[in-house]
């Protein structure tokens, strides 16, 4: 938004440029100031007035020529400034003109504020501010006026909805989206609902506007005649007890809670939470006059009063809508209400909407972290540490625990996560490549691009020059920007380019904009940035953040980030090979220099006349990767000529340098021209941003992470002690069939890399659930295949292997879960969204011994012998999985399908974290709303979730009770989850846990824990994945080893293949199976495990452990002392 500041800055420029370029001269010559009044001076009386005695004259008229000279060069400067930008070219550097060429920059640029309204969504002014006026003048609509129908109404399945009211706003200089909606709306975030009410007008270009256009606004809703009634709280009350007596619907509690909220209770207090009254309060229950002389309650089911109004309406902007402050949600509903009697109750309902209880299963666009950092440099860092906790988990020995940061530093992790967009990277990485390969096979010149913008749905490159771009990216009124939209994008995720050079490696996050778009420079065409303000701290942030983003960065095959005089324990702690700490500048400019000497000999000898050309020819190979050089220090003159010299000549090299407290070149980062500390200005383009900054406490912190993902963080003193050789020679074999090779799982990279990340559908062979994993005969019931249990639970007779077990399992839970019931069934998944209609054979619930008791307990009272209980057998009770995809069974209510996933994580987060406070649940779960009152988001979700998972059939207590003052969320303790029973079973000591739990524990296995969940989902999770993760394989390797101590080769080799799907690269486990392939005599067995295990580690290429090599080794040398061998090994 351009504020009057800015304007004035404007003006104030542009009134400059006229009093120099008019005004000077004026006054020169109202003063009589023309030195050349008499006309020139001949040479004579040169050579008279310079060697005659001076009486005044020569230096007044030296003085008069000085001033003359002075303005012919800023008026030059001035124009050249003017053309340059016109044309979209680079101005010529004049020799010896640096400072009144620097000063017409700054005047030309502030002036250029007046004449256009800056885009806030994007940097179409990307190149200097003549391409922005270009872009502005061909980016409006032929039409000036849009056309009177802007919208159609939005489809339904049952009834057609009107089209919201709106109203007109003619465009005035200056404004933005951004301002039109803060001014009509309240709320600069709701401008998207100006956006889809004008799409015919603004062309496809959101971040455009142009004075002078009328556009629609949404009209404020008109307010509702109400009357208001008090109610008096008294003992046993609930809000939605009252709403159901007041309106006969429980539902519609939240018009209470909202018009209580203002009330001063007893004792001072408010009512902040629709869960907690208390008695004696007075509460204000609204009565919209239009439903005044209805004698009769709403008849539709209490659980179902927001059917007719979410669902209608799927395309209305509001659902669109980025994460707005909960106080402005009501009038984010109100367009899309339908102007009817029922308006003033559908606009009240607010949580009941799908704009506003925001459990869309389609996550919210997270542009930064709530400190700064970018949704790249996020995905960055996560990827990072997803490689290296898989190096750990790989060499990680049995017992060892996965060191994971707590505190602020495991706050930092999860935010990070909940940011991180790595499908983003992923896209436009391959999109990049894809267009060099083009160029390359049409034989053009790769486009040199200024600058890129990205946002959740779209890519745009600002190139230096005109140019087409082939499909999927289309082009718009400026043909220097050139948009890739995601729905365009599925063609690419086939495209292979691992074979295709990054084309732009030094393209980085230099901000977002104020639509959250990420704001990119491509430092290499720039040559050089600036990072400028009054505060050194706040520069050296966001030098941070560009170290570390490119230090990570997909975009680049390799560079190297050159760190002079900051940040010199960043290469030691992240190890990514791209980054070098100098303290001092010295003679890294001399090496500068002369490495782009040679790299601009190099591409000559190969004809290449420029950088891009050379890497599309592929010429000059070791000139592509770019240097980028942070300054944190001082310099001197010399070296700042240095620099611009690195800058200015041509052709341009792989070289960039970003400098604190210092310009260069034309762009800049002013720190002190935004509109506030969090804002910054991207000059010459003028462009307010949010810069990306990476503050010195979570600095500290990501350092910290880092640092415990190293394999030597691993605890040496946890690792289990290896088998002595007098154990492994007193082993004696046990006569069993020897196991089929397709028994073992196929492991790709793909898989690998799943399982590190958490990925989506991540098990070999599209593995859902496993099959046997213990023989028939000995495994309990429990270790049933999953899915003939799944086909069974909708039969009236349970098959023989779902007889009871032979293991009593105690009923389990988390360590700090209130303690539950006996009450535990075997995991079922659910048929559909639903699971009220699905039906649980008795044989598949554990009883609770006491319930049992009960019921059949004599008694002596009169009619006992007539009571019954209302049901014979225990019910099965909600049960959350974990340890495979995520999923919620025996529910009791329905949910919203497009609900369903976000309240599932609801649901997990609650079961694994119970007693969670308010502020814990809106990190974990709306990470994107931490900054705002989310109140009402929450306790809707809560609602919804509560009668999801119903209430106990037998004595009616809710699965989720109702909150209590001075207590967190937590479930009923009938709620189980298979991580608690599998807590319950091993301790988190796998390795001494008895045997018949470690085969009750890994049938309770599905999958990888948390599989299959959103990308972007289930930040919280991480500690929690990589322990289930560690204790799984864990468990498979000690049962493996006993199987194999006991002479029982088979069963060895089907305990390993658990702990194998979930992990395929634990070395100890693979050693495990080729022992047992060896000893049980079966070489096909063998050599399949040998191969594989060699596959993974190709793949990852990383070299294998000593022990593995040793046995390898052993296995092609007969006569080796073969159980000592063995004992090594284990």
């Amino acid at each position: 938004m351009i504020t009057l500041r800015r304007r004035l800055l404007g003006l104030a420029a542009l009134l400059a440029i006229f009093g120099i370029i008019i005004g000077l001269p004026t006054v020169l010559l109202a003063v009589e100031a023309n030195p050349f009044a008499g006309g020139l001076p001949t040479f004579e009386a040169i050579k008279t007035a310079l060697t005659s005695p001076d009486d005044g004259t020569l230096a007044v008229g030296l003085i008069k020529i000085v001033a003359w000279a002075s303005w012919g060069f800023l008026t030059l400067s001035i124009l050249l400034e003017v053309l340059a930008r016109l044309r979209g070219v680079r101005v010529p550097r004049l020799p010896g003109l640096r400072l009144p060429q620097n000063a017409a920059r700054g005047l030309v640029g502030a002036a250029m504020t007046l004449f256009v309204a800056i885009p806030t969504a994007g940097i179409a002014n990307a190149a200097p501010a003549a391409t922005v006026t270009a872009t502005v003048a061909s980016a409006a609509p032929a039409e000036a006026v849009p056309p009177t129908q802007t919208t159609e109404p939005a489809a339904s399945s049952a009834q057609e909805t009107p089209a919201p009211a709106t109203a007109k706003h003619t465009v005035k200089q200056g404004e933005t989206l951004w301002s039109i909606a803060a001014d009509h709306l309240g709320d600069g975030h709701r401008y998207k609902e100006i956006v889809e009410l004008n799409r015919s007008t603004l062309g496809g270009q959101p971040g455009f506007i142009k004075a002078g256009w009328v556009l629609d606004v949404p009209a404020p809703p008109a307010p509702a005649s109400t009357e208001t009634s008090t109610v008096v709280v008294e003992k046993g009350d609930t809000l939605s007890g009252i709403a159901r007596e007041q309106y006969g619907d429980a539902t519609r509690y939240p018009e209470i809670f909202e018009a209580s909220r203002s009330i001063t209770q007893p004792g001072g207090a408010k009512l902040t939470d629709p869960d907690l009254i208390d008695v004696g309060w007075t509460l204000k229950v609204p009565t919209p006059a239009a439903l005044q002389g209805q004698s009769a309650p709403p008849t539709a089911p209490a659980e179902q009063p927001q059917t007719p109004t979410a669902p209608a309406q799927p395309s209305q902007p509001a659902p669109a809508q980025p994460a707005a402050p909960a106080a402005s949600a009501p009038e984010a509903a109100a367009p899309s209400s339908p102007a009817q009697s029922q308006a003033p109750t559908q606009t009240q309902a607010v949580p009941e909407t799908a704009a506003a209880d925001h459990l869309q299963d389609e996550s919210p666009w997270m542009a930064r972290t709530s400190y700064g950092v970018g949704a790249l440099l996020a995905a960055g860092v996560i990827a990072l540490l997803a490689t290296r906790r898989r190096t750990q988990q790989r060499r990680r020995r049995p017992g060892q625990r996965m060191p994971m940061p707590t505190g602020a530093a495991a706050l930092v992790e999860q935010e990070l996560r909940a940011t991180a967009d790595a499908l983003s990277i992923e896209t436009v990485d391959v999109a990049l490549r894809t267009l060099a390969r083009s160029c390359t096979e049409g034989g053009v010149a790769l486009p040199a691009v200024r600058a890129a913008r990205l946002t959740r749905t779209q890519f745009d490159l600002y190139l230096a020059e005109p140019a087409e771009l082939p499909e999927p990216w289309t082009g718009t009124a400026d043909d220097t920007v050139w948009t890739l939209e995601v729905d365009n994008t599925a063609e690419l995720e086939e495209t292979d380019v691992s074979d295709i050079p990054a084309p732009y490696p030094a393209l980085v996050t230099i901000g977002h904009d104020e639509e959250d778009g990420h704001v990119l420079l491509d430092l290499e065409f720039l040559g050089s940035i600036g990072v400028s303000g009054q505060d050194n701290a706040a520069t050296r942030e966001i030098l941070a953040a560009l170290a570390i983003e490119l230090a990570n960065s997909t975009w680049a095959d390799d560079l190297q980030v050159t760190l002079v005089g900051a940040f010199p324990d960043l290469e030691d702690t992240l190890q990514t090979g791209r980054i070098r700490y100098l303290p001092s500048v010295g003679r890294i400019l001399e090496d500068l220099l002369h490495r782009a000497d040679l790299d601009r000999e190099a591409m000559s000898a190969e004809g290449a006349p420029d950088l891009h050309h050379a890497r599309v020819t592929g010429a000059a190979p070791d000139a592509w990767a770019p240097e980028i050089v942070l300054l944190a220090g001082e310099i001197t003159d010399r070296q700042r000529n240095q620099l611009e010299q690195l800058v200015t000549d041509l052709p341009r090299v792989a070289l960039a340098t970003v400098t604190n407290g210092l310009n260069v070149g034309e762009w800049g980062l002013d720190l002190t021209a935004g509109d506030g500390p969090d804002y910054a200005v991207l000059n010459p383009i003028g462009l307010q941003l949010r810069p990306q900054r990476l503050p010195a406490e979570q600095y500290g912190h990501l350092l910290e992470i880092a640092s415990l993902a190293d394999v030597e963080e691993l605890d040496l003193t946890e690792a289990a002690p290896p088998p002595s050789l007098a154990e492994v020679e007193s082993v004696q074999p046990v006569d069993e069939a020897p196991a089929p090779v397709s028994a073992m799982p196929e492991v790709t990279l793909e898989h690998l890399e799943a399982v590190a990340a958490g990925g989506v559908s991540s098990s070999p062979t599209g593995m859902p659930t496993f099959g046997p994993l213990l023989p028939q005969d000995e495994r309990p019931a429990d270790d049933a295949d999953d899915e003939t249990a799944l086909a069974d639970t909708h039969t009236e007779e349970p098959p023989p292997a779902l007889t009871p077990a032979k293991v009593e399992v105690a009923p389990v839970q988390l360590d700090d879960s209130p303690v539950q019931d006996p009450e535990t069934q075997i995991p079922t998944d659910e048929a559909d969204t639903t699971t009220s209609e699905a039906t649980t054979s008795p044989d598949h619930v554990v009883t609770d011994p006491a319930v049992d008791e009960t019921l059949a307990e004599p008694t002596d009272e009169p009619g006992a012998a007539q009571e019954a209980p209302v049901h014979p057998m225990p019910l099965p009770t909600p049960r959350i999985l974990v340890l495979g995809p995520v999923d919620l069974v025996n529910a009791e209510g329905k949910v919203e399908p497009t609900k369903r996933s976000r309240l599932l994580e609801y649901a997990a987060y609650l079961a694994l974290t119970p007693g969670a406070t308010h502020t814990a649940i809106d990190n974990a779960i709306w990470p994107d709303r931490k900054n705002e009152d989310n109140l009402n988001t929450r306790n809707t979700a809560t609602s919804k979730l509560r009668r999801w998972v119903g209430t106990d059939p037998l004595n009616g207590d809710e699965y989720l009770p109702r909150l209590q003052a001075g207590e967190g969320y937590a479930f009923h303790r009938a709620v189980t989850t298979d991580a608690g029973d599998w807590d319950h079973l091993l301790d988190h000591d796998p390795l001494n846990a008895p045997t018949d739990r470690l085969e009750a524990a890994l049938a309770l296995v599905r999958g990888i824990p948390f599989e299959g969940t959103h990308r972007k989902r289930y930040a919280w999770a991480e500690p929690i994945r990589q322990r289930l993760i560690s204790e799984i394989v864990d468990a498979s390797y000690e049962l493996g080893r006993r199987r194999l101590m006991e002479g029982r080769w088979r069963g060895a080799e089907e305990a390993v293949v658990v702990g194998l799907r979930i992990e395929p690269a634990q070395e100890n486990l693979w050693r495990l199976r080729i022992l047992a392939a060896h000893e049980s005599r079966n070489p096909a067995a063998e050599a399949e495990a040998i191969e594989r295990l060699l596959t993974i580690t190709e793949q990852l290429e990383c070299d294998l452990e000593p022990e593995t090599e040793q046995l390898l080794a052993a296995l092609k040398t007969p006569g080796t002392d073969f159980d000592k061998l063995m004992a090594n090994a284990l």
